[in-house]
């Protein structure tokens, strides 16, 4: 998809919020979104990338490592500086998946 798609609908969706227009996509539609994202990503993931994981154990060390860093600084900021309480907190730290997280807190 081009960006300049992705920047429109965001900028469009920007300033509907801020003129407090209801801006709102349905459930369907978020269903459909999260699908062909999910497709997209799980064909990117190729049997040769796969192959290349054993190669790359001290990288993808690094990266849960550097993921959980951020959640732990994140989650602490939310809570001591942005006074936000645990549930919304814990939801808001979590590294990607905005779209999930959004779910989930939705749930809870």
């Amino acid at each position: 998809m081009p960006l300049a798609w992705i920047i429109d609908a965001m900028l469009a969706a920007t300033v509907a919020s801020l003129a407090k227009v209801p801006v709102k996509l349905p459930r369907s539609a978020q269903q459909i979104v999260r699908t062909l994202v999910g497709t997209m990503l799980g064909a990117a993931i190729t049997l040769q990338l796969v192959q290349w994981f054993p190669d790359l154990w001290t990288t993808l060390l690094c990266l849960l490592l550097a993921l959980a860093i951020m959640f732990v600084v994140g989650y602490v900021a939310l809570r001591r500086i942005g006074g936000f309480e645990k549930l919304s907190a814990v939801l808001c730290a979590i590294p990607g998946g905005v779209a999930e997280m959004i779910l989930l807190a939705d749930k809870a």
